[in-house]
């Protein structure tokens, strides 16, 4: 058993408040921005420890450090939608990782990375988090959190103007669609949800690390899809 006096000085050390209003990896402006319901996190305690205290001291808009060799399911879908938004008509693993390991969530980027909630998970099955002196559970924490959160993301996606939003994660398209109060009418289309909002498209579609989006031909239809809505 881990020793309790050392599990509590790490989280004296954290700063929740910071890790809270973190928004996200890319530029402010980007034209596209992915909102996702929550990063993942290792279930080792001592590793998710160390990445909460260096997020305690990142900016609220920091760059993605990303695997050098390693496709990431749900940013391979990501690499492969901003190649063809470039006109890369036939994108491969190797394109991805380049766009990956170069680009994706980096400042000079198209693209915003951001996420519904900012506590990274282990899993569903498992809460760290009150040993560390926050919420005892998840119900616990998604009803604190989840009201400043909305509005923390709100206002960011509000301050520039988009080409496209896109939620991924369908389990929680009635929170994504919070997040733009003046979208009226969705539209549902096969698995995915639109609306236009002043003329950009906001999208909520399934898990970008699910089976809707295997194949290549998944990727470029989506895509497809996405451009001519």
């Amino acid at each position: 058993m881990r020793n309790r006096k050392k599990i509590l000085s790490q989280s004296l050390l954290i700063d929740w408040q910071k890790i809270e209003n973190f928004i996200g990896y890319g530029p402010i402006n980007a034209p596209v921005v992915f909102v996702g319901i929550e990063e993942g996190a290792s279930r080792d305690r001592d590793k998710l420890e160390n990445e909460l205290l260096a997020r305690s001291n990142a900016p609220a808009l920091a760059e993605l450090n990303c695997p050098d060799f390693k496709t990431i399911k749900t940013w391979r879908v990501m690499c492969d939608f901003m190649l063809r938004r470039e006109g890369q008509v036939n994108t491969d693993r190797d394109s991805r990782l380049h766009y990956q390991r170069n680009r994706l969530g980096k400042s000079s980027d198209d693209s915003l990375l951001t996420e519904l909630l900012p506590y990274p998970s282990p899993g569903l099955d498992v809460w760290p988090y009150n040993e560390l002196g926050r919420d005892a559970n998840r119900e616990t924490y998604l009803r604190r959190i989840l009201p400043g959160r909305v509005e923390l993301l709100k206002t960011v996606i509000a301050s520039h103007r988009r080409e496209c939003v896109i939620c991924y994660g369908k389990g929680y398209a009635p929170l994504f669609k919070q997040l733009f109060p003046a979208a009226l009418v969705w539209q549902r289309i096969n698995t995915f949800e639109l609306a236009k909002l002043d003329g950009q498209i906001i999208a909520i579609v399934p898990h970008f690390a699910g089976r809707s989006f295997n194949s290549e031909s998944q990727m470029a239809d989506f895509y497809r899809f996405m451009a001519a809505s």
